[in-house]
């Protein structure tokens, strides 16, 4: 299984913390901890996607459920009219984000939230 490098800071203090605590004599704890530790590295999992390829297909970016489709027109954000995609995941599912389709990115904005 393959995980996201953004992940490794996490899953090496969640460690870290289950064998601190193995090491201070607290079993209990640590096997408290234990599991949370391993629900951190299925959290940054990256599992490699299969499944169709081409300039004419556009596939989900991220795992999860698809709440809503509309059609937006929001010049700070698209030039032109466009169709927003909201897809809500849960904890359990992949927390990594794909690029569906092919394109080129013309704009990055980081908004705070």
């Amino acid at each position: 299984m393959r995980v996201a490098p953004e992940g490794w800071p996490f899953i090496l203090l969640a460690w870290a913390l289950v064998l601190l605590a193995a090491l201070a004599g607290w079993p209990v704890v640590a096997l408290i901890l234990a599991p949370i530790a391993c629900w951190v590295i299925a959290f940054f999992r990256d599992p490699v996607r299969e499944g169709p390829r081409g300039d004419r297909l556009v596939i989900a970016p991220a795992d999860g459920v698809v709440v809503s489709i509309i059609p937006i027109d929001e010049p700070s954000v698209v030039a032109g009219a466009a169709t927003r995609v909201s897809i809500f995941m849960n904890v359990f599912n992949v927390h990594v984000n794909r690029y569906p389709a092919t394109g080129e990115v013309t704009r990055r904005e980081h908004r705070a939230g």
